[in-house]
């Protein structure tokens, strides 16, 4: 049987099986996954192997079997977006008056208090958002009174 170098090895188990991840080329070869890509360091940087990715993990195939990739792909955490704090306290008191009415159930008291909110707002979410609780209280507090039985 011909001797071969582990580099080699690596090389012709590629040949045989295809792309491979170090895990995969570790349970065909028996050398240690955490071995394989020293190993394979200066293969890739002649050529004779090229690295590509396959989610977040490396494979290693021999040139034509997968494109090469230069760098390990780039994932972006999800950007949170920031809430907009309001320091203007005159809407503050004014939106909370009116959640608290509308949680009282006392829906007209709480439209009006919505409408001197929105005049008091500042940002064009705030101002839709207490257009838009106004209209709710205005359109089905009257309903919701009478299934409650509070008319």
């Amino acid at each position: 049987m011909e001797s071969l170098n582990k580099t080699e090895t690596l090389r012709q188990a590629l040949a045989m099986i295809g792309p491979a991840t170090s895990k995969k080329l570790e349970e065909f070869t028996g050398f240690p996954a955490s071995r394989i890509g020293p190993l394979l360091t200066r293969s890739t940087n002649v050529g004779t192997v090229v690295c590509g990715w396959e989610g977040n993990k490396r494979l290693y195939g021999l040139p034509g079997q997968l494109k090469p990739a230069k760098a390990k792909p780039v994932y972006v955490p999800a950007v949170r977006t920031r809430r907009i704090t309001c320091h203007n306290v005159a809407f503050q008191v004014a939106s909370n008056l009116a959640a608290k009415a509308e949680q009282a159930c006392l829906f007209d008291r709480a439209a009006n208090l919505w409408r001197e909110a929105a005049d008091l707002s500042i940002t064009p979410e705030n101002f839709n958002w207490c257009e838009s609780r106004e209209l709710y209280c205005k359109r089905w507090g009257p309903s919701i009174l009478r299934r409650a039985g509070h008319e």
